[in-house]
Formats: C-alpha cells, structure tokens, sequence
C-alpha cells in the first residue's frame, strides 16, 4: 500500500480531515494538503516523524510500500530473564561511579552520546 494510502487510512480511522490533521498533529496545512496533491513520498524526515508519531505507528511501516502498518502499542519488547532484571534494576541504583566500572567492564559507550576511545576497550584485553 502506498504511503498517501496509509495516511488516508488512519485519517479515516482516527475520524480526521485534511485540516483536522493539521491542527492536531501540528503540522502547517499547506504541508498536508500537498501530500495529496503533489506527493508525499518526498516528506521531510521531522514531519514523517511527527506523523508516524501521531498516529502511533512505525516509521518502517509507513515508509516501506509492501509493509502493513504497524501499531507501537501491538511492538512487545523482549522478555527479561529474572537475573537480567535484576541486573537492569542494580545498575539503576548503583552511583555513577559504579556505572561507569560496569560500562568499562562491558566496553559499553561511556554515555548516551560519547563513545570510549578505542584505547579504553583494548586498555585490560
């Protein structure tokens, strides 16, 4: 199904007209409007993501043509063992330092968006 489809279907799903969709997901109208009259295969990447967003779907369902669409909420994250939960929720209570030790111990990136030279992952091999 192609992408004008999908969004068609979820704006008849979620009760929502060009307009309506607009205002609510808060992307300009002028915007939505050309999806259907140009294309809308060309979107910029913040406004598909906002508007998968708003519908709750993935972005790789909506973007592939031979892809259903697929709901977020209908995604099951992987089952923990007991032990790794544990792990999980020690980690969570353990102090910066510790978490550091743990990350070095695993050669994890050091923080969500630094990365540990490659001097400290070959630092004890």
């Amino acid at each position: 199904m192609k992408m004008i489809n999908k969004i068609e279907f979820l704006m008849r799903e979620a009760g929502l007209n060009r307009r309506q969709l607009s205002i609510k997901a808060g992307i300009p109208y002028s915007t939505v409007d050309n999806w259907f009259k140009v294309d809308c295969e060309k979107m910029q990447l913040p406004t598909f993501r906002t508007l998968c967003d708003f519908f709750g779907v993935t972005m790789d369902s909506m973007a592939w043509d031979d892809h259903e669409i697929v709901y977020r909420k209908d995604l099951k994250a992987p089952e923990l063992s007991g032990e790794q939960r544990d792990v999980a929720e020690a980690y969570g209570r353990a102090d910066e330092g510790m978490q550091r030790g743990v990350r070095l111990l695993l050669k994890l990136p050091e923080g969500k968006n630094n990365t540990l030279p490659e001097e400290e992952y070959l630092k004890d091999a």
